[in-house]
């Protein structure tokens, strides 16, 4: 072992940062938040089949996209969504909530429990579109 005089640091150590235990995790709001929606919320006729399937059948809509986002199935979001319409606003602002934090999207026009209340189809086709819009590159890049 090299000798170390009074007061100095040895040269072999290493700066090492213990977390403390009562440490929190930075919250989800505090990432990046950076993108903007492939799509307005009022342009859901901009896909049709999108729309007509969001208008015609709202839970399977919202179930598919849950699927796709979490992936798992989609009967089971499918089915809460239908057999639980009035908490629907609230399973579907917490999927959309979880779909601006994966891909740093800002919450347009308003907050997500607001955009539910005010037109819940308008946002569950602008969900299923920017999935979709995020994905493509993806299915390119694997075809390639």
């Amino acid at each position: 072992m090299p000798y170390v005089a009074h007061g100095e640091e040895p040269a072999w150590r290493e700066d090492i940062t213990i977390p403390h235990p009562y440490a929190r995790a930075p919250h989800p709001q505090a990432y990046a938040v950076t993108g903007a929606w492939s799509q307005s919320l009022c342009r859901c006729t901009h896909d049709m089949s999108t729309c007509c399937y969001g208008t015609w059948c709202a839970p399977c809509l919202y179930g598919r996209t849950y699927g796709q986002l979490h992936d798992t199935g989609c009967c089971g979001a499918c089915c809460m969504c239908a057999f639980c319409p009035c908490f629907a606003s609230c399973f579907a602002s917490d999927t959309r909530q979880a779909l601006r934090l994966k891909y740093g999207l800002r919450a347009e026009p308003c907050g997500d429990s607001l955009v539910h209340l005010a037109c819940c189809w308008c946002a569950l086709c602008q969900e299923a579109a920017e999935l979709r819009a995020q994905q493509q590159p993806a299915a390119r890049a694997y075809r390639q």
